[in-house]
């Protein structure tokens, strides 16, 4: 059964059924309905006025995640309320709620999902979002509280994710294959600033562990752990995880979410990827992504290739946000059907959230020169790459 409740707080906390329509959920943790009841609230108020009435009506919400909601919005304003178990950041933000006088109204809908084994849950009201994760009892790990001025609260920022493409056909292995397209993506979910920064694949470089060569090579050669070791001591940034996916992940991943809009900015007649295209938007396909992403026989070979790269995950970005934040924990469980990962189900809740809070982000690529060594192609990064990096380490670039 799904749960919907009304809660409101004036001098007394009424806590029952309410009319609004409950939201179709899979299975989930046991949920109930509360009988309606009134329990008696102490306050500390010494003046005459009214307090403040805060009416709260939750639909769709499992009892357990509905009482931390409830906690949040209504008990941080009663003498008599618990202490919350929130992460860091949100303790202080709580504490400065001041819902104002008169009658406020807040309605509540949760988008319910699974990932990694572990239930996840966005729950909307109005601007407000409130992330929860339950590993194994509710607790919330996020929340963007805009009714009272305050920003999102996604836990540690800057963010910094490794996606990786790797070049592994149909039945091959993903994490055992090379990485044909690397790229960091940076969010602060707080001032809403982000980018993506490519990596050409063939950037020469030297392992934690002492092997020198390709970056693309380290996935094939070593593993993906050591891919991600490589990338934080190339970058000098405090990459959080990884994302991997190969050929048939990724055009399973775009089909499985519908397909995105792109704008596709200049013809192309590639036979090697399959890429042929006219200029302007169109409706990708899986297929039409990939092919797109693929094409290297380009004025710029593999630094224009990793750029075409970005915009295609920007549009990803774009088209995820178009269907709104409560959708997440559906979209999230997508990715990790099609997706390899070390990030953990509270990691990737708070990064999913943290799309839907930026704004313009840059898509480029860092700066290397090619050359070649024992006549393979390699990829020098120049001193220019590594400005970009240390740009990069606030979760935004000043100048791409």
């Amino acid at each position: 059964m799904v749960r919907t409740i009304a809660l409101a707080v004036t001098s007394a906390l009424v806590f029952g059924a309410c009319s609004s329509t409950p939201v179709a959920t899979t299975a989930r943790p046991p949920v109930t309905t509360i009988a309606p009841t009134t329990t008696a609230v102490p306050t500390t108020t010494t003046t005459t006025e009214p307090p403040p009435t805060v009416r709260l009506y939750l639909s769709g919400v499992p009892e357990p995640l509905a009482e931390l909601v409830k906690d949040l919005y209504i008990d941080a304003h009663t003498s008599s309320s618990p202490p919350l178990d929130l992460p860091p950041g949100l303790d202080t933000l709580v504490e400065n709620l001041v819902p104002g006088e008169g009658r406020l109204t807040i309605r509540a809908a949760a988008g319910l999902g699974e990932v990694l084994d572990t239930p996840i849950a966005v729950i909307t009201a109005g601007d407000d979002v409130i992330l929860a994760v339950a590993d194994p009892v509710w607790r919330i790990v996020g929340a963007k509280l805009a009714r009272f001025g305050l920003p999102a609260s996604y836990g540690d920022e800057p963010k910094f994710l490794l996606v990786v493409g790797s070049d592994a056909r149909p039945g091959e292995n993903p994490l055992r294959a090379r990485a044909d397209s690397l790229h960091i993506v940076a969010m602060t979910p707080s001032s809403g600033t982000g980018a993506i920064v490519g990596i050409p694949r063939d950037s020469y470089v030297t392992t934690p562990d002492g092997l020198t060569d390709k970056l693309t090579s380290v996935l094939s050669r070593r593993d993906v752990d050591m891919l991600l070791a490589t990338t934080r001591e190339l970058t000098s940034l405090p990459v959080d995880g990884y994302v991997l996916t190969g050929f048939q992940g990724f055009t399973g991943l775009v089909n499985s979410f519908g397909g995105f809009v792109f704008d596709v900015p200049f013809a192309m007649a590639d036979k090697a990827s399959r890429a042929f295209f006219q200029p302007g938007e169109q409706m990708f396909d899986g297929a039409a992504a990939l092919a797109f992403s693929r094409n290297r026989h380009l004025r710029g070979g593999d630094f224009t290739r990793s750029f075409d790269q970005g915009l295609v995950m920007l549009a990803g970005l774009r088209a995820v946000r178009l269907l709104g934040v409560r959708r997440l924990p559906a979209l999230l469980e997508l990715l990790t059907g099609h997706t390899a990962t070390d990030l953990d189900a509270t990691t990737l809740l708070t990064m999913g959230a943290a799309v839907y809070e930026l704004g313009q982000v840059p898509n480029v690529v860092v700066d290397g020169i090619p050359d070649t060594v024992n006549g393979s192609s390699i990829v020098r990064l120049t001193d220019d790459a590594v400005a970009t990096f240390e740009d990069l380490a606030d979760g935004t670039l000043d100048s791409p």
